[in-house]
């Protein structure tokens, strides 16, 4: 019941980094240590309650890649365990703050299925020759034209029915770097129109196909 209701809670990433965190307490503690320690004064074992944080992030370089927890194992009605998907609905930011450095998104693999059986993934890359976003399907390139990607606002699927699992981060001096043309236009659906869309995709991002 609680993972349905999570699931019908839309969050975002920048929830999900904070609440990773977060110190997490553990009650009822047993301590090796400790335990050896209380035997060895002849005293009785008292279970301890401790506090231990996870998830920071210390420092981080010109890539930082995001892997959202889509699939997990829950009961069923006969007690037994079965893989489930996390369908929740995280909103990605286009640009994303750490206290590091700031990253501009450039990478989306998403996942199109309703288990962990069956499904189909897609990638929407941004590319570095044009700074236009592209989808991947298998070997089918074609031009993305989802207005939040090119306005700076978070984006919760690239296309419908599709749930953003690995995101890609460049950081932003390196964006700027490569920025060397002007984009075509706003919207690549227009402006390479008379293109063949695999011509206009970046060979970086083809490498992995």
């Amino acid at each position: 019941a609680l993972r349905e209701q999570e699931e019908a809670t839309p969050i975002t990433l920048q929830d999900l980094l904070d609440a990773s965190r977060q110190p997490e307490t553990i009650e009822g503690y047993d301590c090796d240590a400790c335990r050896a320690r209380s035997a060895q004064n002849g005293e009785a074992h008292v279970r301890s309650t401790i506090t231990q944080h996870a998830g920071v992030i210390a420092e981080t370089r010109d890539v930082v890649v995001v892997v959202l927890y889509r699939f997990a194992h829950t009961l069923d009605v006969a007690g037994n365990f079965k893989p489930t998907k996390v369908n929740r609905q995280v909103a990605c930011p286009t640009e994303l703050n750490l206290e590091s450095k700031s990253y501009r998104l450039f990478g989306v693999v998403s996942h199109l299925g309703t288990s962990l059986s069956s499904g189909h993934y897609v990638a929407a890359v941004r590319s570095r020759r044009d700074d236009a976003w592209y989808e991947c399907d298998d070997e089918r390139v074609t031009p993305l034209s989802l207005k939040a990607l090119y306005d700076g606002r978070s984006v919760t699927a690239v296309r419908p029915g599709a749930d953003p699992y690995i995101l890609f981060y460049h950081r932003n001096a390196i964006a700027e770097a490569n920025a060397g043309q002007t984009p075509q236009a706003a919207f690549p659906a227009e402006a390479n129109a008379g293109q063949t869309p695999q011509a206009a995709f970046p060979a970086e991002a083809n490498a992995g196909q």
